[in-house]
């Protein structure tokens, strides 16, 4: 305890719920694992449930808590970059430092599963989940993994898991739920997933995620022909929020939020904007066949 608490030495201390040491494991005796819960405040001011694990080590009769804060860094760039190989090279050199850090195998799992190795992926995440059982992250990509490979009804257990735990803050909620919503899409469980996505929304307005798959659902649910001025409105609302975060969205789905705009706008015979729209997504992906098409036939229609 009185290390951790040296560790935070900013004015925002994270106000400690829960500090239990973990039975120890007989095959490792010099390790010992310790499970922390604290409350921490969002940028509103609101107060939220943190989990975090920590690994300690005894050197020298001296048990001490291992940071691999920096490593961690390092790895998280390198993923970040696309650079798979090498970022999985940093986890497994965390693991070695510390071969109870679920959050390297989970990230080593997103690795894979970038890479299109599902089988390695699954099983780094299988063994996130042993370690750390009640980490929502861990079952956030147990839910990835389950949505590309289209169970979807599996997908929607793991989110679900992720978002009982109630740790994190409204930002992270509202992602689970965003997720939620878009593994119900696919079973086409309109109702679930509008009520997820709204959810999602009501937690975290500012998720550019949230607001464009809510948008989509309305589409899907409705039909163009009764859904077109409820999807507009949550596309354009996207784009306005997406300006507005510090953190813009990817060019990828801002391509698709750009391309659903012209669709319903061409259906309502706004062809000047349904024009610049899908322009707009051209300019992401100038060789998509579906933006193509929408253009063309925006060209035809005017």
């Amino acid at each position: 305890m009185d290390e951790y608490q040296k560790y935070f030495t900013d004015s925002k201390n994270p106000k400690i719920t829960n500090l239990s040491l973990l039975p120890e494991d007989r095959e490792k005796p010099t390790y010992r694992r310790v499970k922390v819960i604290y409350e921490a405040i969002d940028d509103k001011g609101k107060a939220y449930k943190v989990l975090a694990y920590y690994t300690l080590i005894n050197e020298d009769g001296k048990w001490k808590i291992l940071w691999v804060g920096k490593l961690k860094e390092l790895a998280s760039d390198q993923l970040n970059k696309g650079f798979y190989d090498e970022a999985i090279k940093r986890y497994e050199e965390i693991l070695s430092v510390d071969p109870y850090d679920g959050e390297a195998y989970e990230y080593i799992g997103w690795c894979y599963m970038r890479e299109g190795k599902g089988e390695k992926a699954i099983s780094n995440i299988k063994k996130a989940i042993a370690i750390e059982p009640d980490e929502p992250a861990h079952y956030n990509a147990m839910t990835s993994y389950y949505y590309n490979k289209k169970l979807y009804s599996l997908a929607v257990e793991n989110i679900k898991k992720a978002i009982s735990f109630e740790y994190g803050s409204d930002s992270d909620m509202s992602a689970w739920y965003g997720n939620l919503s878009i593994s119900y899409a696919e079973q086409k469980d309109y109702k679930n997933a509008l009520e997820a996505v709204n959810k999602a929304v009501e937690l975290y307005p500012n998720n550019v995620h949230a607001l464009w798959h809510k948008g989509a659902i309305l589409l899907d649910m409705k039909g163009v022909k009764q859904g077109a001025v409820e999807a507009k409105e949550m596309f354009l609302k996207a784009l306005e929020t997406n300006e507005k975060n510090k953190e813009k969205v990817e060019g990828t789905l801002l391509g698709h939020i750009y391309y659903r705009l012209a669709i319903v706008e061409n259906f309502l015979k706004d062809y000047s904007n349904a024009k610049k729209h899908i322009m707009q997504a051209l300019e992401i992906d100038p060789e998509d066949k579906d933006y193509q098409k929408i253009y063309y036939a925006i060209k035809i229609n005017e």
